[in-house]
């Protein structure tokens, strides 16, 4: 699958910032940026963020609540109890979920 990323649709960033910082450190902070921005949505909020802006279906090529429940043990892990179990059996959902769907992404101006 390919997905187009339509570069009319990015946030625009002023050319005196762009000459000031340079163009490729605007470009990481912009990333950095939005992928924060992502990070505290829910997982239907970022299955909608990713079929609107990237083309791709979560629910299409995705168990949802297992996605829903890697995500809550990554929050804990990384928020709440930083030296919490995980156990074989959660990681092996991982990494079936990872090799679920495979995308393409290519990038348009």
């Amino acid at each position: 699958m390919e997905i187009e990323v339509n570069a009319a649709e990015e946030r625009q960033v002023p050319l005196g910032r762009i000459i000031a910082e340079g163009a490729e450190a605007v470009i990481e902070f912009e990333i950095e940026r939005e992928v924060q921005a992502l990070d505290h949505k829910t997982v239907e909020e970022r299955a909608k963020y990713f079929q609107e802006r990237l083309q791709l279906n979560w629910k299409q090529c995705t168990d949802f609540q297992s996605v829903q429940r890697v995500l809550e043990i990554r929050n804990q892990l990384l928020h709440e109890n930083p030296g919490m179990t995980v156990t074989d059996s959660q990681l092996e959902k991982q990494f079936r979920l990872r090799s679920h769907c495979h995308f393409t992404v290519v990038a348009s101006a």
